[in-house]
């Protein structure tokens, strides 16, 4: 794990002089967020970017200084320009100033650091998914953005304080079609999502537990589960001497004496609410059963406190919350490793689960068995569409199997699942993908490999290169190629010169017979090269 273009007002005392000159650099963050992404374009991987705007301290005056000037070094010396990021600075010649004073136009002179914040980040972001569409990775990316707290009612329990935007971008595995959905979910659940659409679930032997759980099948109603995330799913939460518990549109919350929630209820006049409410019962949901919008008012359902209406529903949310914080006690001798569940109907809690956490696993690393692979490496073909192959085998049978391309001008083309054609006799099964090749050059090809194991093994072949013949004569593209093989041998190694006259290649190489899988068969006559290269 690399940790890159850290932000140093997150650390105090010895970094304070540090913070005079770096201050907040949305333009480096990028630059590194794209370069990891680019280095990487080959490779599955992680990247968490955080972006410290609009956060303290002052975004106008962050916007004053250099952004060559970074946590990794100064570099305004040894730089005419900026970084060069597009959609950032590479529109303004990577000119940092320039691209600063645009940001303040677009916020129209804005002195505000959520207004001039907001649009940095955007660009920001903008240049990730730029660098995603570059290197072709962008459908087959799982984007998640979302804040670290409520912005309204920030380190209140209020829902303003503890519901937070959350945006998903995956087209290959959520479609494109914008859509919301509203479901009750944690941060804890980011985790096991992840994992899952990673192809490693809940019966995946070398995961540890965890507290969240995954969302992926409920986002897109898999099994009828979507709708239970919003009636039946219980989070808690707490928030300076504040705890609370909310099971889908019921939520308890208990008090300290000191509570700002409650003096501002009751400042508010809110319903149910006095100087000597310790805990309250609210109901988050509009006649019409959607969740009601997060911002305080008197007139909101929010505000009313509905303990002494439902006090059996109250007792039931209390000892579901209570369950909670005994499990979670952190001076408790015997930790508890069980779940705090709840019925929604009647919410009584019961506890699920009597084991500790999964111990440290035994990793296993054995593999899917790739016995062939077609085209072979170094194959030929003067056709625009080609079926590529792999044969493997694997104790658990095959998960899926699925084939990527390079291209001649470097270009990496995402993974695309393939399809099963053949089950052998010996157990193997042979997987294929149709492909276009749509230029002449070498192309590359390989495939990745999931067997059906509960440890989910995953194997990526070597690239296996390919060349794609092109013009009127492919045949002579060949020739010229071994030819111009041959010559350079020649020269480098002037020991083999002789050779090659006393075998008769300074005559004719004779007849050159070309063949790839699909049994297209080309032949031609060499001409005699030999003598000019040594002459």
């Amino acid at each position: 794990m690399n940790v890159e273009a850290m932000y140093p007002d997150n650390f105090h005392d010895s970094f304070e002089d540090w913070a005079q000159t770096i201050d907040h650099n949305m333009e480096y963050l990028a630059y590194k967020a794209v370069e990891f992404i680019e280095d990487n374009a080959n490779n599955d991987f992680f990247l968490y970017f955080n972006p410290t705007a609009p956060h303290i301290p002052d975004i106008v005056t962050a916007l004053t200084k250099d952004c060559r000037a970074t946590v990794d070094g100064d570099f305004t010396d040894s730089m005419t320009t900026g970084w060069s990021v597009e959609g950032m600075t590479k529109e303004f010649g990577d000119d940092c100033s320039a691209y600063r004073e645009d940001v303040k136009a677009r916020a129209a002179q804005s002195t505000s650091s959520d207004d001039l914040g907001s649009i940095w980040v955007d660009d920001a972001i903008g240049a990730i998914y730029k660098a995603l569409e570059r290197t072709n990775q962008l459908n087959d990316t799982v984007i998640l953005f979302q804040l670290d707290h409520g912005m309204k009612e920030k380190d209140l329990i209020w829902e303003g304080g503890i519901r937070i935007p959350q945006f998903i971008h995956y087209p290959n595995g959520f479609g494109t079609t914008p859509r919301t959905w509203d479901g009750l979910v944690s941060t804890i659940d980011i985790g096991p999502t992840f994992l899952d659409i990673a192809g490693i679930d809940e019966t995946y032997v070398h995961r540890y537990s965890m507290d969240g759980k995954s969302w992926k099948d409920a986002v897109n109603k898999i099994n009828g589960i979507g709708d239970d995330w919003k009636r039946n799913h219980c989070l808690f939460f707490e928030s300076n001497q504040e705890r609370a518990v909310r099971c889908g549109c019921d939520k308890y919350i208990t008090l300290s004496s000191t509570s700002v929630e409650k003096s501002d209820a009751v400042a508010r006049g809110f319903t149910g609410w006095d100087s000597n409410t310790n805990v309250t019962l609210v109901n988050l949901c509009d006649s019409s059963d959607h969740y009601i919008d997060a911002d305080p008012s008197a007139t909101s359902l929010k505000a009313e406190n509905v303990t002494g209406l439902e006090p059996q529903k109250a007792s039931d949310l209390a000892s579901l919350l209570q369950c909670h914080l005994d499990k979670t006690n952190a001076n408790n001798a015997s930790p508890l490793y069980q779940e705090c569940i709840g019925d929604i109907a009647t919410p009584a809690p019961n506890l699920r689960g009597t084991s500790p956490p999964t111990p440290a696993p035994v990793q296993d690393i054995t593999a899917p068995l790739v016995n062939s692979l077609t085209p072979e490496d170094g194959s030929f073909t003067a056709l625009t569409l080609a079926t590529l192959h792999v044969t493997v085998s694997d104790e658990s049978s095959i998960r899926n199997v699925a084939f990527q391309l390079r291209k001649p001008d470097d270009s990496i083309l995402a993974f695309e699942e393939g399809i099963i054609v053949e089950t052998n006799a010996d157990g193997s099964e042979k997987w294929e993908k149709d492909v276009t090749l749509d230029m002449s050059g070498q192309w590359q090809w390989r495939a990745r490999i999931v067997d059906n194991s509960p440890n989910r093994n995953i194997f990526v072949t070597d690239w296996t290169e390919l060349l794609v013949l092109g013009g009127v004569s492919p045949i002579e593209d060949v020739v010229d190629m071994i030819k111009s093989e041959i010559e350079a041998l020649i020269l480098d190694n002037p020991v083999l010169r002789p050779k090659f006259l006393r075998l008769g290649f300074h005559d004719c190489v004779g007849k050159l017979m070309l063949s790839n899988e699909s049994n297209h068969h080309f032949s031609t006559h060499c001409t005699p090269f030999v003598q000019r290269v040594i002459l």
